[in-house]
C-alpha cells in the first residue's frame, strides 16, 4: 500500500476510490461512503426510534424525517452536522469512520455531494472525470471536475426542467 485513507462522513454526499481497471484505459470506482438516508434500514430505525415521523410527500422524492405531525424539518439525510430539531429526531452528527489502503493502482479520490450522484452512478462520474482529466493527469483536475459538475447540472435540468440540487465536485489524484 501507498498510504491509507482515514474518511469521517455524514449526509448522502460520496467518497469514492478510483483505481485502475484490468483494461488499459479502464477505470473502476469504489464506493468508500454510504449515504445516510432513510432508505438504511439501520438509518431509519434510529430517527423512528427517537420519534420521527418518516413520509414521502410526494412520489419521487426520498422519504424524509419530520415531527410527528408536523410539516418540517423534511430531512433527506439522517445524519448531519449543526441541526439541533434533527438531533431530537435521531438524526445523528455522529460520522461513519472508515479506512482504505491507498493501492499501487489507485488513481483518484473523488468527492462530490448529492447533488452529482442523484442522475450519474458512481462508475459513471469516475469514468466521466478519468475520460475529461485525459486519462488522469494531475493538472487537469480542475476542469475535469467543473466538467463533472456541468454535466451533473445538465442531467438534472435534463429530468426536472428547472430545479437542481447542490452540486460540488472535489477530486485529488494520488
Amino acid at each position: 500500500a501507498r498510504g491509507r485513507l482515514v474518511i469521517g462522513h455524514v449526509g448522502d454526499s460520496r467518497a469514492v476510490l478510483i483505481n485502475k481497471g484490468k483494461k488499459k484505459g479502464e477505470f473502476k470506482a469504489r464506493d468508500l461512503t454510504k449515504d445516510h438516508n432513510c432508505k438504511r434500514e439501520d438509518e431509519r430505525k434510529r430517527c423512528q426510534d427517537a420519534g420521527a415521523e418518516l413520509r414521502q410527500d410526494d412520489a419521487d422524492l426520498p422519504l424524509r424525517v419530520f415531527l410527528p405531525g408536523k410539516d418540517f424539518p423534511g430531512f433527506a439525510v439522517t445524519r448531519a452536522i449543526g441541526d439541533t430539531v434533527g438531533t431530537m429526531l435521531g438524526v445523528s452528527c455522529s460520522p461513519e469512520i472508515s479506512c482504505v489502503d491507498i493501492l499501487d493502482d489507485s488513481v483518484c479520490l473523488l468527492i462530490c455531494s448529492d447533488g452529482v450522484w442523484e442522475f450519474m452512478t458512481s462508475d459513471e462520474a469516475s469514468s466521466f472525470l478519468m475520460k475529461e482529466s485525459d486519462g488522469g493527469r494531475p493538472e487537469k483536475v480542475q476542469e475535469a471536475c467543473k466538467q463533472l459538475a456541468q454535466e451533473a447540472w445538465n442531467r438534472w435540468i435534463k429530468e426536472e426542467g428547472d430545479i437542481v440540487d447542490d452540486i460540488t465536485t472535489v477530486g485529488v489524484f494520488l
